[in-house]
C-alpha cells in the first residue's frame, strides 16, 4: 500500500472507526492515475498473456473495468494472435 500510495495509484483517507478503539484508520481508494494503469494492465493481459498464465485469468476477472467494446477488441486481437501462432 505504501508503494502504491507513493506512485499515486491509490490515496489514503483517514477515517475514525469504532472497531479501532478510537484510533484513526486509513481507507484506500484508487486515483485516476491508478485506474488508468489498471485498465492498461487489463488490456495488455487480455490481449497478450500466454496460455495458462494467471495474468489472463486475473484480467478476465476484473474486465468489467473496461467498456464492453474494449473487452471485445482485446479478445478479438487475442484470437487473431493465437490463430497466427497455430498456423506457424
Amino acid at each position: 500500500l505504501k508503494k502504491l500510495s507513493q506512485i499515486e495509484y491509490i490515496k489514503g483517507i483517514k477515517v475514525e472507526s469504532e472497531k479501532a478503539n478510537g484510533l484513526t484508520a486509513i481507507s484506500y481508494e484508487c486515483t485516476e492515475k491508478g485506474i488508468t494503469e489498471l485498465k492498461n494492465i487489463v488490456i495488455h493481459s487480455l490481449t497478450n498473456a500466454r496460455e495458462h498464465d494467471r495474468k489472463f485469468d486475473l484480467a478476465l476477472s476484473v474486465s468489467q473495468i473496461l467498456d464492453k467494446e474494449e473487452v471485445i477488441q482485446c479478445l478479438t486481437s487475442r484470437i487473431s494472435r493465437l490463430e497466427s501462432e497455430k498456423q506457424e
